[in-house]
């Protein structure tokens, strides 16, 4: 953004408040075809919680930049593909403190809330999706002494937390990723 602090400044409002958005936030990418490998990763390194608020937001702008954005929209709502592509009908709060983490799924339309249901029409999209799956990790500055979480592993310093979530278990439940953690006291 500072690189190109001029050409930034010289963009439509709505482009240049997307960009200004998500400005602290990366993007990792690894495509290997021969391997049938595509690892894709959004981050941002925060310094407090509060940093997070709206986050889900900003992915949003940041989708906005894209040209084909309205495309991927009509396909959500038109076509079987949509429900593999996630709810945007919910939140994700964020809570720390000095004995703990939590992040819970919220959601703004209760009809929403309901778990996705695949028919036999989605075999095809099911078999596409089955091996794509949210890797999630969170790093603390205080030792984890439990986790709400099955199957995570923790690292050595008990500091950080890795779990992987199944892509077609997180559209049919949302709060599949949702997970609170316990501190130890130090």
């Amino acid at each position: 953004m500072e690189t190109y602090k001029d050409s930034v400044a010289a963009l439509p409002e709505e482009k240049r408040l997307a960009l200004e958005a998500v400005k602290d936030m990366y993007m990792k990418m690894k495509v290997d075809e021969e391997n049938d490998v595509f690892d894709f990763g959004i981050g941002l390194n925060f310094n407090s919680i509060g940093e997070l608020k709206g986050i889900e937001k900003k992915i949003q702008k940041a989708r906005s930049l894209n040209s084909q954005n309205s495309q991927v929209d009509a396909m959500k709502s038109g076509s079987p593909l949509g429900k593999f592509m996630g709810n945007d009908e919910n939140n994700v709060t964020y809570s720390f403190s000095n004995n703990s983490f939590s992040r819970a799924t919220i959601f703004e339309n209760l009809d929403k809330a309901q778990e996705v249901a695949f028919d036999e029409g989605d075999k095809e999209f099911i078999e596409y999706f089955e091996n794509a799956a949210y890797i999630i990790e969170y790093t603390f500055p205080k030792k984890i002494k439990s986790y709400s979480v099955k199957n995570a592993e923790l690292s050595e310093d008990k500091r950080t937390i890795k779990f992987k979530s199944n892509w077609l278990d997180f559209i049919k439940k949302p709060k599949s990723l949702d997970i609170v953690i316990k501190f130890e006291n130090e």
